[in-house]
């Protein structure tokens, strides 16, 4: 199982316009977050303990009085999870870095989280049964889904959330052709049966003429 990440936060609800973590977790030093309230002006609520705040792949250092955008330290980021031993390690939520990485289209990021986290962590979804991949296919990060689909394991590239959505909806649905098609080659008929009439109508809609193909005769082999 993994542990609680002390020093790694991530969050995206807020009240009253302000975010909700100072009680979640203690001395955070990386915020990732896709809370939209960040780029209004929000940043005296983040505590002086956070050193680097994450936000729509682009990362700010603490400079006391104010967050400046800094480039070329997303590496340093990555480094500093290693050396902490949290890049394999998941929240309350059982969510990983890579799959907030993922759901604030910090792709540069995520591609280096790949090459380092172990199976299990890549392969790891949420309590809403979310995996980094869907995330990476709802969000159009072509490269960094395809990277994914070559590491996970079937079972959690089968995998479907609790609105019974899959990767593969998500990829025909924002039209990504090429990884609907190595989707569909990893894929079980169930999983792709799930939402099948859904997948289809975005296909069709996109106008992904392959990918019909390619679907229509996976369902025909059943």
């Amino acid at each position: 199982m993994g542990d609680i990440i002390p020093n790694v936060l991530v969050f995206y609800e807020y009240d009253d316009n302000k975010p909700i973590y100072d009680n979640i977790f203690p001395s955070v030093k990386i915020l990732i977050t896709n809370f939209g309230g960040i780029k209004n002006g929000l940043w005296k609520e983040i505590p002086d303990y956070v050193e680097y705040i994450i936000y729509k792949n682009r990362i700010y250092k603490n400079n006391k009085d104010k967050f400046d955008f800094i480039f070329f330290e997303d590496e340093k980021i990555i480094h500093e999870l290693i050396d902490e031993g949290k890049i394999n390690k998941w929240n309350i939520n059982d969510e990983t870095v890579l799959y907030w990485a993922c759901r604030c289209e910090m792709t540069n990021i995520a591609l280096k989280l790949i090459d380092r986290m172990s199976n299990e962590a890549i392969n790891k979804w949420n309590n809403e049964g979310t995996t980094a991949l869907y995330c990476a296919c709802i969000y159009k990060m072509q490269d960094v889904a395809i990277k994914l689909i070559n590491r996970m394991s079937d079972e959690a590239i089968n995998k479907w959330n609790f609105e019974e959505y899959t990767a593969l909806l998500c990829a025909c649905f924002r039209n990504i052709p090429d990884v609907a098609i190595k989707l569909i080659d990893r894929m079980s008929v169930e999983a792709i049966n799930k939402k099948y009439k859904e997948i289809l109508n975005f296909v069709k809609v996109n106008n992904m003429k392959k990918v019909e193909i390619k679907l229509k005769d996976k369902i025909s082999k059943k």
